[in-house]
């Protein structure tokens, strides 16, 4: 008779790159967990430092440990995908590998989900920076309206965040990756919200989101023109994904959902190197008709680039309409 394999009730996948001076605190924080039936995917996405060593230490230390090596650089989210691939967890959750948990989440949020039959579990942020404790992120309550929750993530009213947050393997089975890193968290968000008929809440502080001084600088490697461009893909599969599970209805997600597509937008009036009037026209029309609305966060310059290139008016002193704008509020404030 052929044995039965036991499987972990959690997974918890981890990409690594670049973070040896923090893996270990990770990693250890994983093992010092109260729950013990978990299984930890390591993605060693082409590391060029000591962590893919440390990866395969830790494997030989503890057998729940499982390590995946990367042939090519895969960024982030394909790196939290090629995890999950491999996973075979009841329930997945996805952390960083410069952050750490603490001692108890696992099991506190595994035992909401069990006990709550929670597609998805949430808890708070303690914000860490160098060292030093920052701030205490709130994710806040879900409820049973999925438009409500998705409207939520788009205002950011509730957190976003993808590692603190404990889902059903048959979601993410469900869900469209982000390729790109800017934004990919609201990717996974919006979909864990609208295929989770019940969404639990553990309201401690259960993960260190960590600030370092090596993490400052992989942000600051990245430019500002890319971060602009990767939010402008990733925003294009969540519009999709909306307007194909709302279709007519999607007006229920209104202005909050505008208001984040005409964020994203921005850039585009407001920075010269990635200037592109045809990206306010092509994604998501619709959220041409809130420029105005008081809620959106950029200058009333853009708002008037915005309205000039919903209307086809794209010519090129219309680039320039900011700049006076501003030279204009200049000279009456003095």
């Amino acid at each position: 008779m052929a044995t039965i394999k036991n499987l972990p009730q959690v997974s918890v996948i981890i990409p690594v790159y670049g973070t040896e001076k923090y893996l270990p605190r990770c990693l250890d924080s994983i093992l010092a967990q109260t729950f013990s039936d978990w299984e930890c995917i390591l993605v060693d996405d082409v590391s060029p430092d000591n962590c893919p060593r440390l990866c395969d230490e830790y494997a030989v230390k503890d057998k729940r440990f499982k390590v995946v090596h990367e042939q090519e650089n895969l960024g982030a989210p394909l790196a939290r995908k090629s995890g999950i691939v491999v996973a075979s967890g009841d329930y997945l959750i996805c952390i960083d590998s410069d952050d750490w948990i603490e001692p108890t989440m696992l099991a506190k949020m595994y035992a909401q989900a069990v006990t709550g039959d929670c597609g998805v579990v949430c808890c708070d942020f303690v914000k860490e920076r160098h060292g030093q404790v920052e701030g205490y992120l709130k994710q806040g309550a879900f409820c049973v309206d999925k438009p409500v929750n998705i409207k939520n993530l788009l205002g950011n009213r509730t957190l976003h965040n993808a590692a603190n947050k404990l889902v059903k393997r048959e979601i993410y089975n469900q869900i469209i990756f982000p390729r790109y890193y800017a934004s990919d968290d609201w990717v996974m968000a919006i979909q864990f919200a609208y295929y989770a008929d019940n969404i639990g809440y553990v309201p401690e502080a259960l993960y260190h989101y960590c600030f370092s001084a090596e993490t400052d600088n992989n942000t600051w490697k990245r430019s500002a023109d890319k971060i602009s461009l990767d939010h402008y893909e990733n925003f294009r599969i969540i519009v999709r994904f909306l307007e194909d599970k709302f279709g007519t209805n999607i007006e229920v997600l209104e202005p909050e959902l505008s208001d984040a597509v005409n964020l994203v937008k921005y850039p585009f009036v407001e920075n010269r190197k990635i200037r592109d009037l045809n990206k306010l026209v092509e994604l998501y029309p619709r959220s041409n008709k809130f420029i105005f609305n008081r809620t959106l966060k950029i200058s009333w310059a853009a708002r008037i680039v915005f309205w000039l290139a919903a209307r086809r008016i794209i010519v090129p002193w219309a680039f320039e309409l900011r700049s006076l704008y501003e030279k204009i509020v200049s000279l009456v404030k003095k």
